[in-house]
């Protein structure tokens, strides 16, 4: 499964099982969005799979947690965050703009 596919679930409410590494410590709340397990055994995924009860899980919450990973949020943020160094940029050393009057 890839980071997206892990993302993508969620929007449609659905929870995730899968292996605590990773991006999937990013995008997985264990417990809340899904249920993550510990170590790529067999008994470790039993162990996951044995505590996955898809009634615990609210398909509305799931929803909002993966819309935080949405391209325009993505989009939104790293213009923000460019925008706010060449502000930083025209404002030069000390804070004072080293535009020419």
């Amino acid at each position: 499964m890839t980071g997206v596919q892990t993302c993508a679930l969620p929007i449609s409410g659905k929870p995730v099982i899968g292996l605590g590494r990773g991006g999937l410590l990013e995008t997985v709340i264990d417990g809340e969005t899904g249920v993550l397990f510990p170590e790529p055994t067999v008994a470790s995924l039993i162990e996951g799979v044995s505590r996955f009860a898809p009634g615990d899980f609210d398909a509305a919450k799931l929803s909002r947690h993966a819309a935080s990973f949405s391209k325009e949020r993505f989009r939104r943020e790293i213009a923000d965050f460019v925008a706010a160094r060449l502000d930083e940029a025209a404002a030069g050393p000390g804070g004072r703009s080293e535009k020419k009057a």
